[in-house]
């Protein structure tokens, strides 16, 4: 196992980049280069939502180029067999990539490619093991893999899910060998004091959140299932004069619970609006965190 060198005390901030369905990717790295002075990795999530995107390699390697921060693409499951996900974790060590993220990932029919067939050859746990096997010098097949790759694996958990399949499924990801958590979006504080308790480990646990932008966004979360949309979350961003504004407001308190208790806090911006977010970024970390870094227009970056 290798611990995520990222992970900083006493607070750990990662961002959550979607590359684009496009061959170009200017407007990402416009946005990673404005978010790059508070943050300390960006994720690259791998079409999620089993929709269409550029791989998310490439981004991260261009990011930990350019930019000079730390990058955890996600690997799942769904679209690659036993093979093509070693071949392409080797691929990752390559380029100086020491963080991944293992999914199972999102059911294809959801998607925009529902007729594309799913390969699932792993469950998360399953593709946590292959990489720890691969760290330890050895593929699938017991072949020797010199020098061996040292990825430091995250996995996700939902500290919200009171079932006990959402526990034994996070149980697995410790037993299988995972570095670090990252959570599944956390919008009330006060959530995470329901069942958060039961999902303890040794390990590194950065929760999720969003930034809201507007009403149509919030009722949009009440669909996706492990985000729990409180009445009180409700009422709050109902009675704001600025939505986006309490939203953010929304973000640093969960900030504020969760120092001390976790390891972070890991933004995951939908459509973000740039100069919100920015400005969120500016008030999670304090003007005095920031490390200078000349951001980029987005014209500017080929």
């Amino acid at each position: 196992m290798v611990a995520p060198q990222f992970v900083r005390q006493p607070f750990t901030l990662t961002y959550e980049l979607n590359p684009p369905r496009s061959t170009t990717a200017n407007k990402l790295l416009a946005q990673a280069a404005a978010a790059a002075p508070y943050v300390d990795a960006f994720n690259l999530t791998d079409c999620p939502m089993s929709n269409l995107r550029m791989a998310p390699g490439p981004v991260a390697d261009r990011i930990q180029r350019d930019l000079k921060v730390a990058t955890i693409p996600h690997v799942t499951a769904r679209d690659r067999n036993l093979l093509g996900i070693q071949s392409e974790l080797l691929g990752f060590a390559f380029l100086g990539i020491r963080n991944v993220f293992a999914l199972t990932g999102d059911p294809i029919k959801i998607g925009d490619h529902p007729n594309a067939k799913g390969v699932y050859e792993l469950f998360a746990n399953q593709l946590i093991e292959l990489i720890q096997k691969l760290n330890g010098g050895k593929d699938a097949v017991g072949q020797a893999v010199t020098p061996a790759p040292q990825f430091s694996v995250g996995a996700a958990v939902t500290l919200t899910d009171g079932r006990p399949e959402g526990l034994e499924a996070f149980q697995r990801k410790v037993q299988a060998g995972t570095d670090f958590f990252q959570t599944q979006i956390v919008l009330d504080a006060k959530s995470l004091d329901a069942n958060a308790h039961k999902y303890e480990t040794t390990k590194p646990v950065i929760v999720g959140t969003t930034p809201l932008r507007n009403a149509k966004m919030l009722e949009a979360f009440r669909t996706i299932p492990g985000v729990d949309v409180t009445d009180r979350v409700v009422k709050r961003l109902a009675a704001a004069k600025d939505f986006a504004a309490e939203a953010n407001r929304l973000v640093l308190e969960l900030r504020d619970a969760v120092k001390g208790r976790y390891a972070g806090l890991h933004l995951m911006p939908i459509t973000p609006d740039e100069d919100q977010v920015v400005a969120l970024l500016r008030e999670l970390r304090g003007k005095s965190a920031a490390v200078p870094v000349v951001a980029r227009r987005a014209e500017d970056l080929p």
